[in-house]
């Protein structure tokens, strides 16, 4: 039990990533990803650009593709926090604008349809790893610049044409965000209680200690570990030790708030994260959580404080569970 708070602590010191972070990939791999499809864009004004015949189309097109370069670049070269926040849509949408606007210079059908092809590509890349709402904002931009550029030169035969160019592409984007979401939601939630599981944790309890810390408000997570679990496995079975821990988890999440967070770390481990509390605050959801079921549990209890990374208090409430256990273990006889 100990051991496991230890490998969390040794995972490095960043904080927490977002719910929204692509699953696997770390902070400089995520601005990679992105920085990758912006290159992808330039090559491809870049083609485009030489199927031109007009100087003057040859060279606007171009430029696009250049100033996309310098976008994959900054993409490189942001920070963390601000590309998580903003930086990610922002690149999207500037390259998405790009390849849009260079709609308008296009000379043949073919070159506007191509354009609508890349514009796929980028909203696949926001539907698969931006929230929903902010995948809605780049492709309304995308899709906005991209009629208005084939208005001002509707070389793509009829409006027609261009609904069908921007129905596939909202189509696609929808089938990846609904899948992406499924699928993210699996990899944050433990199959056998239906609680976070400890990336879910990681992922929401970052999320629940920016908004307390700016509300100001108090932050206690615990650690609630199962009394003699392994000897229950072994006289009852492992099937009825998944019995008590999926209707233990049923039992505890009735008793939480609305905004508390509740996660199966591992094995008969569980935290809890409780924003708006002090340790002093929750003897009474304790009390309640004892009462609601019957099996056996003890607990450690600490403070998060703001702006503190999540493995820290959880290694102060691990430091206290261990002390609880072994004033439990003295009191018993024999």
């Amino acid at each position: 039990m100990v051991m496991s708070f230890n490998r969390l602590r040794s995972r490095g010191r960043h904080p927490t990533r977002r719910i929204d972070s692509p699953a696997g990939l770390r902070d400089g791999g995520y601005r990679a990803v992105i920085a990758l499809l912006v290159i992808f864009g330039a090559f491809g004004l870049f083609l485009a650009a030489e199927a031109q015949v007009a100087p003057m189309t040859r060279t606007t097109v171009g430029a696009a593709g250049f100033l996309m370069l310098l976008l994959a670049l900054a993409t490189l070269r942001a920070g963390p926090r601000a590309f998580e926040r903003w930086g990610a849509d922002v690149a999207l949408g500037a390259c998405g604008g790009l390849i849009a606007a260079s709609t308008a210079v296009m000379e043949t059908a073919q070159g506007q349809m191509s354009e609508g092809l890349l514009l796929l590509v980028i909203g696949v890349l926001s539907a698969a790893f931006r929230p929903r709402r902010r995948m809605w904002a780049v492709l309304a931009w995308m899709l906005a610049v991209y009629t208005a550029a084939w208005l001002v030169h509707p070389v793509l035969t009829g409006a027609v044409n261009l609904a069908m160019v921007e129905a596939v592409i909202v189509g696609v984007c929808l089938m990846v965000s609904n899948q992406a979401t499924r699928l993210r939601g699996q990899a944050l939630t433990d199959p056998l209680t239906g609680l976070l599981n400890r990336r879910g944790l990681e992922s929401q309890a970052v999320i629940a200690e920016a908004v307390a810390r700016r509300a100001t408000l108090s932050m206690t997570v615990c650690i609630l570990d199962l009394d003699g679990f392994k000897a229950f496995n072994d006289v009852h079975g492992h099937l009825a030790g998944d019995v008590l821990l999926a209707d233990l988890a049923d039992c505890w999440r009735r008793e939480l708030r609305e905004g508390d967070l509740l996660a199966r770390f591992g094995g008969d481990e569980f935290v809890l994260v409780l924003p708006g509390a002090t340790v002093n605050e929750i003897d009474s959801l304790m009390t309640r959580l004892t009462q609601s079921h019957g099996a056996r549990w003890s607990r450690g209890c600490a403070a998060w404080e703001p702006g503190e990374p999540l493995h820290a208090a959880l290694g102060r409430a691990d430091q206290a569970l261990y002390e609880a256990k072994t004033v439990r273990m003295s009191d018993e006889p024999g």
